[in-house]
């Protein structure tokens, strides 16, 4: 039998002070607090100005675990499990990505926290990043973005792609003597297709649908914040032809690009990836 998990509750009297009083639980090393009824699970390491990392599609905090052992010695890094990913409870309806970004908001105010020096937002968490500023929900100091989603494929959306396969899976597999084949030829379909994403997303789809049917393309250039944009040469998710649009739209924004890094560049890269977010902070 497995060991049972540890935990404390205690009443945070700081930074969660005035208005903003919050209780927040301590699970095996996971801080944990609800927001809107949401069971949200998150980091808070370091002290100083305030960095806040919302992680991409089917990953949750710990992708930014290089980046904050690293800044947490001259920051206070924030990093939150984004609801229906890591251990945070799944949003109880199809949430789109304002709802997100306004969710990120409530989350903040639990905390107590009121100013963020730096947005670091990879992929999906790009998408809420650029609702938040646009909407002037949060506003940073710096933002940064990592191989960030938000820009609609020229080609159409992926949504048609995704449904398409998804009824061609059901219809394959329900053939006689295939059914046993069920898991392993619906994965290889997603696949041949670059449906990863959905095939992940479990009771998530809908949401995921809502999200990649959003093009933000003209809310990127209401971004007026100093910006480092950073990307993988070789992101199938993100492609680096995105980064240039992002780098048009944002105004005297920064692009580095990184050989033999995809998607992920942030956790294939994290030397090369933290040593130009530390000059650019």
């Amino acid at each position: 039998m497995g060991s049972s998990p540890t935990w404390s509750s205690k009443k945070i009297t700081s930074p969660c002070v005035g208005l903003f009083s919050c209780n927040i639980a301590i699970i095996n090393n996971n801080m944990q607090v609800i927001v809107d009824g949401l069971l949200t699970n998150f980091q808070d390491e370091g002290k100083g100005e305030i960095l806040l990392c919302l992680h991409g599609w089917g990953a949750d905090n710990t992708s930014f675990e290089s980046i904050s052992k690293h800044f947490s010695k001259k920051y206070r890094v924030i990093r939150i499990d984004l609801p229906g990913f890591g251990k945070s409870q799944i949003p109880p309806e199809t949430w789109h990505v304002e709802d997100y970004s306004n969710f990120i908001k409530k989350f903040l105010e639990k905390i107590g926290v009121k100013d963020i020096h730096a947005i670091v937002a990879h992929s999906f968490g790009g998408r809420v990043a650029i609702k938040l500023i646009s909407k002037q929900i949060l506003l940073p100091d710096k933002v940064i973005f990592m191989g960030a989603a938000g820009i609609k494929p020229d080609i159409g959306t992926k949504k048609l792609i995704y449904k398409t396969v998804a009824k061609t899976g059901r219809t394959l597999t329900r053939l006689p003597g295939l059914k046993k084949l069920q898991t392993t030829l619906r994965k290889k379909l997603y696949a041949k297709a670059g449906a990863d994403d959905y095939l992940q997303a479990g009771p998530m789809r809908k949401i995921f649908l809502t999200t990649i049917d959003e093009d933000l393309t003209n809310e990127i250039a209401n971004i007026t914040k100093p910006t480092l944009l950073i990307w993988g040469e070789q992101d199938d998710q993100t492609p680096v032809q995105d980064a240039y649009v992002f780098h048009e739209k944002i105004i005297g924004s920064q692009l580095i690009t990184i050989s033999n890094a995809g998607h992920f560049v942030h956790t294939e890269k994290p030397n090369e990836v933290e040593k130009y977010m530390e000059k650019f902070l």
